[in-house]
């Protein structure tokens, strides 16, 4: 109902809307490995696992809509752009049927209400295909990306229309069940970033060698 709370000043807005978001949890999936209920076994849909973002487009966009995500140092987390192309996994190495996998969520740039979730994670790591964890739901399983979480903490939503920039703020709140101390959980997303990092050098060094193996063929 965040949008119905806001809909008097979208109700007077330009050409576009961003809703200013609810505060979001971080909370991991189910940790056991255990064999995923088949699709005919009844269940109700789980509430997004993420932070939820809408938009209001008062008529087409005529170019690109983009949803980036910055900290609270101004340093861009995750950017998302309308025009990305489809990132699902490989259905001849998943191994599984490829229901269980999570359709891809794209921008829209059409006039009227959007909902977009980020999943509080950053860029996944060039190179991997992205594969489907244990903890699976029938056509709603989130591929396993190779990107640390994000902190809890404030950020900043910006939406971009047309060349006019929206912006609201965001707060990431951890799990309330979990009790790692803040400084616990800021070792844990320096050691993984270090280590994110690695895959995404480790990548571009892979490119270069790519491209210079051609030029000497």
């Amino acid at each position: 109902i965040t949008p119905l709370r806001q809909i008097a000043a979208a109700a007077v807005a330009g050409q576009a809307f961003l809703f200013q978001p609810e505060t979001a949890t971080r909370v991991r999936w189910d940790v056991n490995t255990d064999t995923p209920l088949p699709p005919d076994v009844p269940h109700a849909q789980n509430p997004p696992d993420g932070a939820i973002i809408d938009y209001y487009l008062k008529s087409d966009a005529t170019g690109p809509v983009t949803l980036a995500i910055f900290d609270k140092a101004g340093e861009l987390v995750r950017r998302y752009s309308s025009t990305d192309q489809p990132r699902i996994p490989d259905p001849n190495k998943l191994g599984v049927p490829a229901y269980w996998a999570r359709p891809f969520q794209a921008l829209s740039t059409q006039a009227g209400m959007h909902r977009f979730i980020w999943y509080m994670h950053l860029t996944p790591a060039p190179g991997f295909s992205p594969g489907l964890p244990m903890q699976a739901v029938p056509h709603d399983t989130s591929t396993a990306d190779h990107s640390p979480w994000v902190m809890p903490g404030r950020y900043t939503v910006k939406l971009t229309v047309d060349g006019r920039v929206y912006t609201q703020p965001l707060t990431i709140r951890m799990d309330p069940r979990v009790k790692t101390p803040m400084a616990g959980l800021q070792r844990q997303f320096t050691l993984s970033k270090q280590m994110y990092d690695g895959l995404v050098t480790m990548w571009e060094a892979e490119e270069q060698i790519r491209a210079l193996r051609s030029e000497l063929e």
